[in-house]
């Protein structure tokens, strides 16, 4: 929608707070919205076609343009039982399919519904540590076509297992402990990661 959304600020983890368009440094004072009306803290954002998605760890929310001035944006309840652990394991697939870690497992978005997709490695997933499924982090590889999210597993504090989705399947890579994976949006497709330090 041309702006920017803060979400989940230290005194409020549960306000929406867009900028002016086109203004990305300039919040709009008095345009703050909650998408859970429990005041849930938001996990996670993401622009989609026609408006953006807000997580919270039990429930997704789709924030729209709204009917009038006095109404400038509208929000609904997209999915009322999934929601989202980690804001930095969300990313799309090539296909457009939305992939991201909620509380018990990976869900991803066809651009229809919502689904559960990693039913097939449960056993793997129910190791990821709870405590720490915030501090997550993914990217989709656009040259393998590969979804990878790196969790804390087990009694780890660091991320010490990749889960790798390649739209069928899932397998698991030990090889790295990243704290944080990006991809670049241009032509290049740079990969850049962050690794977690034993001290």
């Amino acid at each position: 929608m041309g702006r920017l959304w803060i979400a989940n600020t230290r005194s409020d983890p549960g306000i929406l707070v867009p900028s002016f368009p086109g203004r990305w440094g300039t919040l709009q004072e008095g345009m703050e919205i909650f998408p859970d009306a429990s005041g849930a803290e938001i996990t996670g954002l993401w622009s989609t076609e026609g408006g953006l998605f807000v997580f919270t760890e039990q429930s997704i929310y789709l924030v729209q343009p709204g009917y009038s001035g006095d109404q400038p944006f509208r929000s609904s309840t997209f999915h009322p039982s999934v929601g989202c652990a980690a804001p930095s394991s969300i990313a799309e697939m090539s296909n457009g399919m939305l992939v991201w870690l909620g509380i018990d497992g990976f869900y991803g978005f066809d651009g229809k519904q919502v689904a559960k997709i990693s039913t097939q490695i449960k056993d793997v997933t129910s190791r990821i540590s709870r405590a720490r499924a915030k501090q997550a982090t993914a990217a989709f590889d656009s040259e393998s076509g590969e979804y990878r999210c790196w969790v804390a597993i087990d009694d780890s504090v660091f991320n010490n297992m990749c889960f790798v989705f390649d739209g069928n399947g899932w397998r698991q890579r030990t090889d790295a402990t990243l704290a944080g994976v990006c991809t670049t949006r241009d032509h290049k497709k740079v990969h850049g990661w962050s690794r977690a330090c034993n001290r």
